[in-house]
């Protein structure tokens, strides 16, 4: 008999943020192939959008019910007390919305956290009341020695909570080995689990289409400062002036500082911004693409790669070790010993003039294996029972 599970997501995606941590959203999807998952997310409205004061809403799909918690927040003229108030309301609709869902489903017998932080501090509180153990999945790019913003520029009462739930947790899992490395090295040796992101192949799979007739790159972020979007612009401005013909599609919330760099690099014909949009939109121009290219400055995974590879599509990437873990060199991608943008025009110049060769089926079929919802929920279902 499966155990019960409830899954308690810092992140996820609601109407607010549509794409908000929706790489969770798709691990529960996968986990919900072999049993029953409850997910709840309570989401700050911070202007009042969805309620004006708190709205549940609840969605069922066969093994998957998601529960998002709306409230908005009392306001007041002083900041710190508007945070005070927040915080208190927030943690408030958590511990009735937990009450009553074992009121109502009696009371689980795991509690998976994903991402520490704040979530998980309802999970110590249920181990507290109810005695139920809980796991953490970590997806946070904070912990990485490189990040922008991390864990600690947390005050110290935050760092003593996750290392706190780091302790009390009976399982870690990370999306890569490197996540996991960089937790250790912060807060010491724990009984930790790779479990990797996944891959809708329903929607990123290998399709039969005519040769571009211009050579098509694609790029998929949030384009903030660890995607190097402007490195990345600045290599095809490079190759722009030496005659080189392109086409570079970019999906990400671009800002009008993005739209002025395309312009003002001259690259207005040649790169397209896209916007941010739903993956089944976004998969037709991966599934076309020629390659795709991630040049971070860091990274905890990095979903576009293995949904380019899912396609048949190799990825030309920045030398992090975390793309190292499911990356081959000239199997199904491209590793550039740099993050500025003379050596990645070189790169760029090179595949435009056909200097690499990729089996497209071998790059689609060892990322279907790797990382299908089949594979990836089965890792999860297999820790449920061994837990």
């Amino acid at each position: 008999m499966n155990k019960k599970i409830l899954w308690l997501a810092s992140w996820y995606p609601n109407e607010l943020s549509p794409y908000e941590g929706d790489f969770i959203q798709r691990h529960a999807r996968a986990v919900s192939i072999f049993q029953e998952i409850t997910v709840i997310h309570i989401k700050k409205d911070e202007n009042g959008i969805i309620t004006s004061d708190i709205k549940k809403m609840v969605t069922h799909a066969s093994n998957l019910t998601e529960m998002i918690v709306y409230y908005h927040p009392v306001k007041t003229r002083l900041l710190l007390l508007n945070k005070l108030l927040s915080s208190f309301k927030y943690k408030k609709i958590y511990k009735a919305v937990l009450r009553r869902q074992i009121n109502d489903k009696g009371k689980p017998d795991l509690v998976h956290v994903h991402v520490a932080l704040k979530a998980g501090l309802q999970a110590l509180w249920l181990k507290k009341m109810y005695n139920i153990p809980f796991i953490i999945s970590e997806h946070w790019s904070g912990y990485l020695p490189g990040a922008k913003y991390g864990v600690n520029d947390l005050n110290i009462v935050k760092r003593k909570w996750i290392e706190n739930l780091f302790n009390k947790a009976i399982k870690i899992t990370t999306v890569s080995d490197v996540l996991r490395k960089a937790i250790q090295y912060r807060f010491g040796a724990h009984d930790f689990l790779v479990i990797p992101n996944v891959v809708d192949i329903n929607l990123f799979y290998p399709i039969e289409h005519p040769e571009n007739p211009i050579v098509q790159f694609i790029h998929i972020s949030t384009l903030q400062y660890e995607k190097n979007f402007t490195a990345i612009i600045n290599a095809f401005k490079i190759i722009k002036t030496k005659g080189f013909v392109f086409h570079l599609i970019v999906y990400g919330t671009a800002t009008t500082e993005h739209e002025e760099l395309v312009k003002e690099s001259g690259l207005s014909e040649f790169v397209e911004l896209m916007g941010e949009v739903p993956q089944a939109l976004l998969a037709p121009d991966v599934q076309k693409a020629d390659a795709l290219i991630l040049y971070s400055h860091y990274e905890t995974f990095g979903c576009v790669v293995i949904e380019a590879n899912a396609c048949g599509v190799p990825a030309i990437l920045s030398d992090l070790p975390v793309f190292k873990e499911f990356v081959s060199e000239n199997v199904n991608g491209i590793f550039i010993k740099s993050v500025e943008p003379f050596p990645l025009a070189e790169i760029l110049e090179k595949f435009i003039g056909g200097n690499y060769h990729f089996n497209k089926m071998r790059i689609s079929q060892d990322a279907i294996d790797r990382f299908s919802y089949k594979t990836i929920g089965k890792l999860f279902y297999d820790l449920y029972k061994a837990v």
